[in-house]
């Protein structure tokens, strides 16, 4: 069984998505081309999540990573 290197990042798809294509991925400042695309998972405001020949991404919104680092505020009970 042949395993596959799982990656969760924040950024954005420079490009659309497409089966048979390499996904063009703006995270960090840097530009990421992957191998080419064999699945779609899934497509959504905060994710998309798809499958490479060699790897699994999690393409997280870098929009949730800003609410995400704001702490909760707690307020005193009366």
């Amino acid at each position: 069984m042949l395993w596959k290197k799982l990656t969760t990042l924040y950024g954005n798809l420079v490009q659309p998505l497409r089966v048979g294509k390499c996904a063009v991925i703006r995270s960090g400042g840097q530009t990421i081309r992957t191998s080419q695309v064999v699945a779609i998972m899934e497509i959504s405001p905060e994710q998309v999540s798809f499958e490479t020949m060699n790897t699994k991404y999690t393409l997280l919104n870098p929009a949730m990573a800003q609410v995400n680092a704001i702490p909760p505020v707690m307020s005193a009970a009366a």
